[in-house]
């Protein structure tokens, strides 16, 4: 560990600080569980330093807590999805995810959802 105090400043190169956010937050293990708000805020701090919008540093069980635009789920067809065999099930899928943010789940009237 080191002895610098939490406050400290450092430099570090944007190159080297984008490779660490990109593979943080392209992991598959990104909003897996592991984060907490702490680790959240810093994410958004630095995706606002690296000009990256501070929703794609947010894992969705965060979403709901940072307000953000609100973009329509994707329904399921059913020549891309062939787990729903049966039509029913595919249409109550899709009846859910109808009105549905893709970044929170929520619908577009929720508090989240704006400016």
């Amino acid at each position: 560990m080191s002895d610098l105090p939490d406050d400290a400043e450092i430099f570090v190169r944007v190159k080297d600080l984008r490779g660490l956010f990109d593979r943080l937050v392209d992991s598959m293990d990104f909003g897996s569980g592991f984060l907490d708000i702490e680790d959240v805020e810093t994410l958004r701090r630095v995706a606002v330093v690296l000009g990256v919008d501070p929703m794609a540093a947010t894992p969705s069980e965060f979403a709901a807590g940072y307000r953000h635009e609100f973009r329509a789920q994707d329904l399921i067809s059913e020549e891309r999805y062939t787990r729903f065999w049966d039509p029913a099930r595919l249409a109550a899928e899709n009846t859910r995810r109808a009105g549905t943010c893709r970044t929170c789940s929520r619908g577009k009237d929720a508090d989240c959802h704006g400016d």
